[in-house]
């Protein structure tokens, strides 16, 4: 699909933060064409939107925090954010009463569930994409994610983790998602993934 999306009605979804150990609700509800997508604490008097945009990405420990220019953020968005991008969702409003995104599982796959259940919308405008023109690479020691352009009608991705432990070891997933006629990325196989931290893990296990 090129054109924007946005869902069909009201959506209220509710569960514990991860790191805050807070119990948040979520409300989502459409948005027109060009919104983009925006959370609003309404927990907090005078709010201000803060607006999923990379430009808003604050330092956080083991989560993605985004903050808008007063300090007030909201952390834990990677798995909700993907959910959208998963359906792509370009234009939505997040109300939300806490600091966190509930982390329901630990994985993606709950918010879209929840967000199919209501439906989408498919609006009358073209989607802004982003065009991998060149390669490169951000790296953090010995770890490293590398991006490369392709004339591929879909997305690639090629993983690796190898931790020296009898559990984990060395994990390797590769997966070709090709947009469906639905709206949504062939992403099955990666919604229930969960994050973990050695020693702990993160969602049901």
């Amino acid at each position: 699909m090129n054109n924007q999306i946005t869902i069909k009605k009201k959506i209220e979804i509710e569960g514990l933060g991860l790191h805050s150990g807070v119990t948040t609700k979520l409300i989502l509800y459409p948005a027109p064409v060009d919104t983009g997508i925006i959370f609003k604490r309404i927990d907090l008097k005078n709010s201000e939107s803060i607006e999923a945009n990379w430009k808003n990405i604050v330092p956080a420990s083991l989560c993605t925090k985004i903050s808008n220019k007063k300090g007030e953020f909201v952390s834990t968005i990677e798995h909700f954010m993907f959910a959208l991008y998963s359906l792509e969702i370009t234009n939505l409003i997040i109300e939300i009463n806490g600091p966190e995104i509930p982390i329901l599982d630990g994985s993606a796959k709950i918010f879209i569930e929840e967000i199919n259940k209501f439906g989408l919308i498919l609006q009358n405008k073209k989607r802004k994409n982003i065009s991998i023109r060149k390669s490169f690479e951000i790296c953090d020691g010995s770890k490293f994610i590398k991006y490369q352009p392709t004339n591929k009608k879909f997305l690639e991705i090629d993983y690796t983790i190898n931790y020296n432990d009898q559990f984990i070891k060395k994990q390797k997933f590769f997966k070709k998602c090709k947009r469906e006629l639905q709206g949504y990325l062939q992403l099955q196989n990666i919604l229930p993934s969960r994050r973990f931290r050695k020693n702990i893990c993160y969602g049901s296990c």
